[in-house]
């Protein structure tokens, strides 16, 4: 048995609590648990942790599991990967356009397993970019947000991963002004070219049109709560429940396709409606 598994079942009753608060982890508990045993005992391993939809519980069945290590160094990676070729196993077919992530697929038992690896250096580069100018912040903002944020952190050496998440959450005020701004640009410029399409000629471009809508919609929408966009907007259905201010109705009306008319004047004038609240919501608590 291992250590954490001793501690679930009655050693600690913290991390017992920690861990049943999860269910989307309860499958993979004895997997994790080993994991942990391997960190806490490793020189290499400085931190590990789940991230991701089965901690947000945000998740399905099929959901896959990620599972994160930070490393004392680059040629620590082989080592963690070997370790992990005894317990699952490697999926070569990961889609190239996520390896910017560092992640690659294993699977466990039919579930695939994202398996993300760091190194201290990485992820501090990150982080520094992040605070650096708003072209890095673009770019490093889901990062941020899958990884770090919507994390449980099980080994956790000298605090390193606390160290980041609070640096994470801490993110300068000129950038989020200037990230606001720039998505209220963008907008306003989609605004103007959007006003000249009365009608859609299919439910195809319909559809293409309210995507690039939403998607920036979205992106000031987070912005102006301090969180983090990802990309698809897997969580933005469940956000909209708390982000300020609230557009949930509006963003599902806007949402919604009528197969049997492509007018477009009703949705921009919705959509105009629900970028002047959100200034409005920014102007008064900036």
């Amino acid at each position: 048995m291992s250590k954490l598994q001793k501690k679930v079942n009655g050693g600690d009753s913290k991390l017992e609590t920690l861990i049943s608060s999860y269910p989307g982890l309860l499958t993979y508990k004895g997997f994790l648990s080993d994991l942990y045993d391997f960190s806490t005992e490793s020189s290499f391993v400085r931190g590990f942790w789940v991230h991701g939809s089965r901690i947000t519980g945000f998740y399905h069945e099929f959901s896959d599991l990620d599972i994160a290590f930070v490393l004392d160094s680059d040629k620590s990676k082989g080592k963690i990967k070997n370790y992990l070729s005894g317990k699952i196993h490697y999926d070569p077919s990961f889609p190239e356009y996520f390896l910017d992530t560092l992640c690659e697929y294993w699977e466990l038992n039919g579930i695939e397993v994202g398996v993300h690896i760091y190194t201290l250096k990485e992820v501090g580069a990150k982080l520094c970019s992040l605070n650096s100018s708003v072209e890095f912040f673009e770019r490093t903002q889901a990062f941020v947000e899958h990884v770090f944020l919507e994390s449980l952190f099980l080994v956790d050496k000298g605090m390193v991963l606390k160290k980041f998440k609070d640096k994470a959450y801490n993110y300068p005020e000129d950038i989020r002004t200037e990230i606001i701004e720039l998505y209220k640009k963008r907008l306003e410029q989609k605004f103007v070219w959007w006003q000249k399409r009365p009608i859609w000629k299919s439910v195809f471009e319909e559809i293409t049109d309210l995507k690039l809508i939403i998607d920036e919609i979205s992106k000031l929408h987070y912005a102006i709560n301090r969180r983090y966009y990802v990309y698809a907007l897997k969580s933005y259905a469940k956000d909209l429940e708390t982000l300020k201010p609230n557009i949930k109705d509006a963003v599902f009306s806007i949402c919604t396709i009528n197969p049997q008319s492509f007018e477009g004047k009703d949705k921009r004038k919705l959509i105009m409606q629900v970028f002047s609240k959100l200034m409005r919501y920014y102007d008064e608590y900036k």
